[in-house]
């Protein structure tokens, strides 16, 4: 089922609702001109499956996987020419492992990893 994303509201727990309560379905966000900027699928008002953002002309601006509401796997963000802007790599309990960031030319200008847990 699909739902529109200004039909969301957003209860305590951080969870996507609408008045029929929390989401399952992919959710669906346009710009002003109706264009489609987002695909995002929830599951118990949670993130879970894909997401993806466009660019007003289309193309990919992020791509990433959730499971119950935490990232998992590799996530990716370009800039509207198309160049490689970011990686964020999640362990599968959601666990942030490594970031990588391009300038826009494509050179490397950054790479993190998170300090571990005490």
């Amino acid at each position: 089922m699909r739902i529109e994303f200004d039909d969301l509201g957003w209860d305590d727990a951080q969870r996507a609702v609408t008045a029929d309560g929390p989401v399952t379905g992919e959710v669906a966000e346009h710009d002003g001109n109706g264009k489609t900027v987002a695909l995002i699928s929830y599951q118990g008002g949670f993130k879970h499956g894909r997401e993806q953002r466009y660019f007003p002309d289309g193309t990919l601006r992020y791509q990433g996987e959730w499971t119950h509401g935490r990232g998992v796997g590799v996530h990716q963000a370009w800039y509207a020419s198309g160049q490689l802007k970011e990686e964020r790599h999640y362990s599968e309990t959601g666990r942030l492992i490594q970031v990588r960031r391009w300038a826009e030319d494509g050179t490397a200008i950054g790479r993190q990893r998170p300090r571990p847990s005490p």
